[in-house]
């Protein structure tokens, strides 16, 4: 993050715990309080080479945002797909969430093996407050999401591809008039926020503003395009309703 929004928002696992926090708040009105749930964090830089020594007392595990992409060659990257798959594999009590980087990163490594891929978007960047209409299904295990569509802001180039069909204990999140497939859902297990376009749910106006102009100066976007990309910036957004989701999800039996 560049340093004025650590200051003024915190890093990225700040600014998540704040979304998952706020979307704390929402799951629990009207609740009694035998039925209201907390949510305690613990951040661990990974790049950095630094994870928990312990998995007592966690449920789950969150994946965020980052500069890189999945196919950079860095030892890091190697490393979290090793342990992402130990986690998978050897503490099926434990959760995942990926959004953006973390949901490319869950798709590529945990089905792989079935073909999924990530590569960069043919349709190129996708960026501001975008609508995600979901499969009825998956309406079904949120009932919430069938008061309005969920829209939050996006900000990527890359693309995850099927080639064949999903595992069948994997489905689709939903699509959008952009893209075919918007999320992955294993349930009681994985959930990722945009499979295609990679979406930012966490971020505010204030972020997404700052990351738009910075791309436009490195000539990552196309200047003429940004105003554009800006507009859709300041679109209103449902990120409170998704991280709602987030909550039912992790507190699903």
């Amino acid at each position: 993050m560049p340093p004025y929004i650590v200051q003024s928002h915190g890093n990225f696992a700040q600014i998540f715990e704040r979304w998952l926090l706020a979307g704390t708040h929402r799951h629990n009105l009207g609740k009694p309080s035998h039925e209201r749930v907390s949510v305690r964090t613990t951040s661990w830089n990974v790049k950095e080479g630094h994870y928990p020594s312990s998995f007592q007392g966690v449920d789950a595990i969150i994946i965020s945002g980052s500069v890189n992409g999945v196919h950079d060659d860095v030892p890091w990257i190697a490393t979290l797909r090793r342990y992402l798959l130990g986690v998978y594999h050897n503490l099926p009590w434990i959760k995942i969430f990926g959004s953006c980087f973390g949901h490319q990163l869950i798709a590529q490594t945990l089905l792989g093996d079935h073909g999924v891929r990530v590569k960069r978007s043919d349709g190129g960047w996708e960026v501001g407050v975008h609508d995600v209409y979901h499969d009825q299904v998956f309406v079904q295990k949120f009932p919430n999401l069938s008061e309005a569509p969920i829209c939050y802001q996006f900000l990527h180039s890359d693309e995850v591809v099927v080639k064949d069909n999903l595992p069948p204990t994997w489905s689709s999140i939903g699509s959008s008039t952009l893209c075919q497939i918007q999320g992955l859902y294993q349930s009681g297990r994985v959930l990722t926020y945009q499979l295609v376009w990679q979406g930012h749910p966490e971020f505010d106006r204030i972020i997404m503003n700052d990351f738009v102009r910075r791309l436009v100066k490195a000539g990552a976007i196309d200047a003429d395009a940004s105003e554009t990309y800006l507009d859709f910036v300041e679109r209103d957004d449902t990120r409170i309703l998704a991280a709602e989701v987030l909550l039912g999800f992790l507190t699903a039996d």
